[in-house]
């Protein structure tokens, strides 16, 4: 049996309300700034090139699933991802962060049934072994304690690999994943200590934000349809998405 448990924040709690707030009393905005992003045609919004000032980078790495992650944020408010498993590019894009929400949704998954496994034939194993060292029998015991150990600890690092958080940021007004992070027990802290940063980094980008609503809305949709043609989404998400924020003009 799987347990999947959904939670709206990591260890230590933050909402979008307290990252924003935060920024407000520590961020100061230069007078006339102009928050950048990729330009689609069609659109009433800013025009610019391509983000070029390099703020922070880091990587995450989920060793038992062969995973990694790495972060390159702009200035202008865009973090380019390059995602890799077991050394191989699978993706590389931007996202552009005030069109995302702030705070991430956390899958936590414990795999029981392996987990349960694991103690059963570890618990055979030991009790083979004891018989065998206690009596006549260990021509057939010990063969026997040696198969409960060996299933012991396939099933143990079955639930080491299917368990841990799978971690989402999606969009603000569309509600699509745009961001997945896998997150294993070897790697939980990692990732929860990074979590944060990335929450104030969309938080810092949705403060610059100069768009009215529904200017921002329509620049949102249009990015679902970057996202979608450049296969970070699917159509059913990219049409969902805009079904979702087509609601918000009543």
């Amino acid at each position: 049996m799987a347990l999947d448990v959904t939670a709206e924040t990591l260890n230590q709690p933050f909402t979008a309300q307290d990252i924003v707030k935060s920024l407000k009393s520590n961020l100061k905005v230069p007078e006339g700034f102009t928050s950048e992003h990729i330009h689609i045609s069609g659109d009433e919004t800013d025009s610019s090139d391509k983000p070029t000032v390099v703020g922070k980078q880091f990587t995450l790495t989920n060793r038992v699933r062969g995973l990694r992650t790495e972060f390159t944020f702009f200035d202008e408010g865009f973090v380019k991802i390059r995602e890799y498993k077991r050394k191989k590019l699978l993706q590389a894009y931007m996202l552009e962060l005030r069109f995302l929400n702030p705070k991430p949704t956390v899958i936590r998954r414990l795999v029981m049934q392996s987990l349960w496994t694991a103690l059963g034939s570890g618990g055979a194993a030991a009790i083979c072994w004891l018989i065998a060292k206690w009596t006549a029998l260990d021509a057939y015991m010990i063969p026997a304690s040696i198969v409960f150990a060996t299933s012991a600890i396939v099933a143990f690092l079955l639930f080491i690999y299917q368990s841990g958080e799978k971690v989402l940021f999606i969009t603000a007004s569309g509600k699509v994943p745009v961001l997945t992070l896998l997150a294993s027990f070897s790697c939980l802290r990692r990732y929860r200590s990074i979590m944060p940063e990335i929450s104030r980094a969309v938080g810092a980008a949705i403060l610059r934000n100069t768009l009215e609503e529904e200017p921002y809305l329509r620049a949102e949709m249009q990015d679902h349809y970057r996202l979608r043609s450049g296969g970070v989404i699917t159509a059913k998400a990219c049409a969902t998405g805009t079904s979702r924020i087509l609601a918000r003009f009543g």
